[in-house]
């Protein structure tokens, strides 16, 4: 991969693909042989869109711990399971070009950055997208290719593929315009993704009942599988402008990735098919909120992060890990918001009351419980729903405020909250309650925000816009 085509263009060379060669391969350029063919590594010009894209297959497959030399660059090394990823891919598809990591994603500089910043659009440009699971895993496939019920021994087996937990499977799923499944070996035609996930999501189901676990039970119990349902929905969903950026959050939280910079990578690869901006000096955290910023969601500041103390308002995240306040799959399109010479003006936000809870919050808090965890008259309401939340997965160790609108739990940022103010958001909303801020008025009569919370209680009826600045 020459670097100075890196360097004089790194927007071109951002998108390369693996073609069949039936010539000698140009100077300076890869090649292999695979699957019976020569396959060389072309420059593909700048990242296209799903309508100008040429014909080409990405390959999904999880790295491993095991490392090969890579024939594509001498100079660096690559997944022992790359060369079998691709064979699979060849033998099943007969694609007329590929697009492998390995291979196409150019090794350092602007380039690199480029093609990260780019990979929610090369995957949903791509015809199609081929997972390679472990061979393992084909005693799923083979079930769902005679029109078997997954055994919960093959599903258990399945949990144990490492390509369920990595970060990129997430994006690259999601962003699919047409999936199909193979184990590592499996020369067979490949598993329509609607089908094997389908009949996955439905032993999921049957395990859950077999085992008897409530939703909260079943996520500590099996979390790769947990994920891989979070993953269905969220592929079933498919248009990522429906996708905010709390719900990535949420569906990335937990997985794993060799860099963690790979994480928001892939978020932003799921929050948007535009191709990347080469900004390779932006911190992949602060592009992953520009991008957000720029698609009017600011549902990344519910986010379980220290605040950026250089931004007036004590609202956005400072750059670094952003998971959200709990692992859990929301409801809303987006926070709607923007940004104005005054501050962050947020859209539809409850002011909350405190007191004591309404009869129909009180109501809904004992409904959710029951529901949920089988708890219908604790000593303790407001423990009993702290606790609750944990075994979802919220860290919040702040300060509940009982409010006429339910139960409000504070992340815990700040040691000291003035008198605050409490808002929730309308815009995103989980089947329990809604992400909150918890605000105070400052000298400059403008509302900053001190911490982020969790409400359970029922849908607030109204909201308004506030300014945070």
């Amino acid at each position: 991969m020459p670097e100075a085509l890196e360097a004089e263009n790194p927007r071109r060379s951002a998108f390369r693909l693996l073609v069949r060669s039936t010539d000698e391969a140009p100077p300076g350029s890869a090649s292999i042989e695979a699957g019976g063919s020569r396959w060389r590594v072309m420059d593909a010009g700048s990242v296209p869109s799903p309508a100008s894209a040429p014909k080409y297959v990405c390959v999904s497959y999880s790295w491993g711990k095991d490392q090969a030399p890579n024939p594509f660059d001498p100079e660096q090394s690559m997944s022992a399971r790359a060369m079998s990823a691709l064979e699979a891919a060849i033998a099943t598809w007969r694609p007329a070009a590929i697009w492998l990591d390995a291979a196409c994603m150019p090794r350092a500089g602007s380039a690199r950055i480029l093609g990260l910043q780019s990979m929610g659009a090369i995957y949903a440009a791509a015809r199609a997208v081929l997972a390679v699971l472990s061979s393992g895993a084909s005693a799923v496939l083979d079930a769902v290719r005679r029109n078997e019920a997954i055994a919960i021994s093959a599903l258990k087996q399945l949990e144990e593929d490492e390509w369920i937990s990595r970060a990129w499977t997430y994006q690259e799923i999601i962003n699919s315009r047409k999936i199909g499944f193979v184990a590592e070996g499996q020369r067979d035609v490949p598993v329509r993704g609607v089908r094997l996930l389908n009949a996955v999501g439905h032993a999921i189901g049957n395990l859950r009942k077999a085992e008897r676990a409530d939703a909260f039970q079943f996520r500590a119990r099996h979390p790769r599988l947990d994920a891989l349902e979070t993953l269905i929905e969220d592929w079933l969903q498919a248009d990522h402008e429906q996708r905010s950026a709390y719900r990535v959050m949420a569906g990335v939280a937990g997985r794993t990735a060799r860099e963690p910079e790979d994480l928001f990578y892939a978020m932003i690869g799921a929050i948007t098919t535009a191709p990347g901006v080469d900004r390779s000096e932006i911190d992949p955290a602060e592009y992953f909120m520009r991008v957000c910023e720029r698609k009017g969601d600011f549902s990344f500041i519910y986010a379980q992060a220290p605040r950026d103390p250089s931004r007036a308002g004590g609202w956005r995240p400072a750059p670094g890990p952003l998971d959200p306040l709990i692992p859990w799959a929301s409801n809303g399109e987006r926070q709607k918001g923007e940004l104005h010479p005054e501050g962050l003006r947020l859209h539809d936000m409850a002011a909350l009351r405190t007191g004591s809870l309404a009869p129909a919050s009180l109501d809904f808090v004992r409904v959710w419980l029951q529901k949920t965890t089988g708890i219908t008259g604790p000593p303790s309401l407001q423990a009993a729903v702290r606790d609750t939340l944990k075994s979802a997965g919220f860290s919040g160790c702040g300060p509940c405020t009982e409010t006429a609108e339910g139960f409000f739990f504070a992340q815990g940022l700040a040691s000291d909250y003035g008198d605050p103010m409490l808002f929730v958001a309308r815009d995103i909303s989980f089947n329990f309650g809604a992400p909150g801020l918890v605000a105070v008025r400052t000298a400059q009569d403008k509302l900053a925000v001190r911490d982020v919370g969790i409400l359970v209680g029922p849908p607030p009826t109204s909201g308004a816009t506030i300014t945070l600045g």
